[in-house]
């Protein structure tokens, strides 16, 4: 009878093992994408400005490009292979020239499978630095019907190249929301650059906006610097201007969140 008993227990201790270890396999599968209907692999370009390049990014990695390709393969049995054509400084005038001009762009955008673009920022700065505190509601008008015409020109020339992969534009940000109040006119210039940027999205097809423009410009928590004044803590301290690690972690996580909504448009087979 104790034998019995003995053995019984051996083989409820084994099945509870086995089971166990089963769903422990289950639980720990870190992958979403074991699936035959995902592709093995994709290709991203990302096209703009500084924001682009990563310049803030402290790893020298191309900020936001390195970090969504990260995420993307931690959560998806997919390898993701980005090129970077992000240049500091430049307008959207001059972005739309590379894309009209450079052969090695227009071939990366032809084969890409998700296309990201940063541009305006440098556009805005240009009136500012003309203007200064001197900033008008005119000069944002005209600034802004300049900078809406030459975004709808980048697109329609993107999608000459590549008339079906999702495209993924940012907004723009204002950096010195917390640092420089006494630009007036800043974030009312911003705000338009960026709903001008988003009727923009509406209007053409298979283009997502991806709004940072809360996150960075005025967050709810700040930092100080020595001098014990408020500083925006998602900036460079390089230059109060550019993101940080933590600014570009931001701008990646509402980007992945995009991508996710129209995963059909470039992860789905």
């Amino acid at each position: 009878m104790m034998k019995r008993t003995i053995g019984i227990i051996t083989l409820v201790v084994i099945v509870l093992a086995v089971l166990g270890g089963f769903y422990l396999n289950q639980k720990q599968t870190p992958k979403q994408s074991i699936d035959d209907n995902l592709k093995s692999e994709i290709k991203l370009v990302a096209v703009g400005d500084s924001l682009t390049e990563g310049v803030g990014d402290t790893t020298k990695k191309g900020g936001y490009v390195n970090l969504i390709k990260e995420k993307i393969q931690k959560n998806y049995d997919t390898k993701v292979k980005t090129e970077n054509f992000g240049i500091a400084g430049e307008t959207s005038l001059q972005i739309n020239k590379r894309v009209t001009k450079d052969p090695k762009l227009q071939k990366s955008l032809k084969d890409a499978d998700v296309i990201t673009l940063t541009v305006g920022g440098n556009d805005l700065m240009h009136i500012l630095k003309a203007k200064g505190l001197a900033l008008s509601k005119k000069d944002v008008s005209s600034g802004t019907d300049t900078f809406e015409d030459n975004l709808n020109d980048l697109i329609v020339n993107i999608r000459r190249y590549n008339s079906k992969s999702p495209i993924y534009l940012y907004s723009i940000y204002n950096p010195f929301g917390i640092s420089i109040k006494e630009v007036k006119y800043m974030n009312t210039a911003v705000k338009n650059w960026n709903s001008f940027s988003k009727q923009t999205v509406s209007e053409n097809y298979n283009v997502h906006f991806v709004n940072v423009d809360k996150l960075l410009s005025n967050p709810k928590k700040t930092i100080k610097n020595k001098d014990g004044e408020a500083q925006n803590p998602y900036l460079s301290t390089d230059d109060y201007f550019h993101p940080n690690n933590k600014g570009y972690q931001l701008m990646t996580d509402e980007l992945y969140k995009q991508m996710m909504k129209s995963r059909e448009d470039w992860l789905e087979k």
